[in-house]
C-alpha cells in the first residue's frame, strides 16, 4: 500500500539522482522560469523542513513536516535522507471545458527519500513540484513492515507565513463548499466555525500585492487535513 497526500500552494525530460553517500545537507529546486524557489532540509532535530521564495521574497518561512499516529511514536525528528532525485517535466493537455482549451503542465520536481535513524526505521518520501505560479508537495509511504495500517491523529504539516496577512476564507464542510467567504487577518480565522462538520478550510491570502491559495488534492488512503492556527 502506498499512501499519498498532496498539498497545493498556488502562488524536456531531465533526471538526476543522488545516493546517500553523495548527499548534501540541504536541497534547492527552482521553477522552470526561476520565479519560485523551494529549499528543503533537515533541521537540528533531524526533522524535514522547507521554505519557499517568490523571487527574492520569502513567502513561507521555515516550516516542518511530520505526522502523529495513534499507538506509535510521532514521525518527526531523527531522520536521515536515503536518496534525492530531481527531474523536469513538461506536457500540454486538452481540457474538457474551461477558459483555455489547452493547459500547460510544466514543473521541476524534487523528491527526498527519508528514513528514521533508529527503530522502527519508518520510511517515507516527500515530493515537491515547483511551477512558475505555485508549488505542490505530497507525502508517499511505501509498503513496509509495521506501517500497513495507521490512524493519523495529527497531520503536522506547517505553513509558516511571514506576517498576519489579510485573508479570504471559508470553513470546511463535508456537505458543501458554498459558505460565504470571510475577510479577516490570518490570526482571526475561525476554521472550525462549523464545529460539527470536519474542517478543511479554503484559504486565500494577500502578501504585499501577491496572492496565495492553500488547498489539498489527490488524497489517497489519507483523510482531509484541517487547518489550525497559528500556521
Amino acid at each position: 500500500m502506498t499512501l499519498r497526500l498532496s498539498i497545493l500552494l498556488l502562488i524536456l525530460p531531465f533526471f538526476y539522482q543522488c545516493k546517500s553517500d553523495q548527499l548534501p545537507s540541504s536541497w534547492t529546486a527552482e521553477s522552470p522560469g526561476k520565479k519560485i524557489t523551494v529549499h528543503v532540509f533537515l533541521n537540528a532535530d533531524g526533522q524535514a523542513a522547507y521554505s519557499v521564495l517568490f523571487g527574492e521574497k520569502t513567502v513561507i518561512d521555515t516550516s516542518t513536516l511530520g505526522f502523529t499516529f495513534e499507538g506509535q511514536e510521532a514521525l518527526a525528528g531523527g531522520l536521515t535522507v536515503k536518496g534525492a532525485a530531481n527531474r523536469a517535466f513538461s506536457e500540454t493537455w486538452e481540457t474538457v471545458w474551461g477558459e483555455d482549451r489547452m493547459v500547460e503542465n510544466k514543473y521541476n520536481e524534487l523528491a527526498l527519500d527519508l528514513q528514521e535513524k533508529e527503530a522502527p526505521n519508518r520510511q517515507f518520501s516527500v515530493v515537491f513540484r515547483i511551477y512558475d505560479d505555485g508549488i505542490g508537495f505530497r507525502y508517499e509511504f511505501p509498503e513496509q513492515e509495521g506501517l500497513s495500517d495507521v490512524l493519523i491523529t495529527e497531520e503536522n504539516t506547517e505553513f509558516k507565513l511571514t506576517g498576519d496577512h489579510m485573508t479570504w476564507w471559508q470553513p470546511g464542510d463535508w456537505d458543501i463548499y458554498e459558505h460565504l467567504y470571510n475577510t479577516t487577518r490570518f490570526s482571526e480565522i475561525d476554521a472550525i466555525a462549523k464545529r460539527n462538520h470536519p474542517p478543511g478550510t479554503d484559504l486565500y491570502s494577500q502578501q504585499c500585492r501577491q496572492y496565495a491559495g492553500h488547498h489539498e488534492n489527490r488524497r489517497r488512503d489519507l483523510p482531509q487535513f484541517p487547518r489550525s492556527g497559528p500556521i
